[in-house]
C-alpha cells in the first residue's frame, strides 16, 4: 500500500477515476492531508497514466503547500 496525493482535489479524483479507485475511499477529503491508500498494482497503474513518486520531503513540501493555498483563499474571501 502506498498514498496517492495530487495538487488539487480535482486532479486526486481525476487520477482515481484511472486507475479504478472509488471516490468513497479517499481519505482527509477536503484537507490539505486528503489522499487515497492504494495497493500496489493501482499504484502501478497510476505511474502508468502519469503520476510522480515524491520523497517524505516532497510530500511535507506539497501538504504546507496545499494548507497556504487554503489559507489565502480564506483570507481572500474574508476580505471579499
Amino acid at each position: 500500500m502506498c498514498h496517492m496525493l495530487a495538487d488539487t482535489h480535482q486532479e486526486l479524483l481525476e487520477m482515481a477515476d484511472k486507475i479504478g479507485m472509488e471516490h468513497k475511499w479517499i481519505q482527509h477529503a477536503g484537507s490539505e492531508k486528503e489522499h487515497f491508500d492504494i495497493p500496489e498494482n493501482k499504484r502501478t497503474l497510476a505511474l502508468l497514466f502519469g503520476a510522480i513518486e515524491i520523497s517524505r520531503r516532497d510530500l511535507v513540501r506539497l501538504i504546507r503547500a496545499k494548507r497556504a493555498r487554503a489559507a489565502t483563499v480564506l483570507a481572500v474571501q474574508k476580505t471579499g
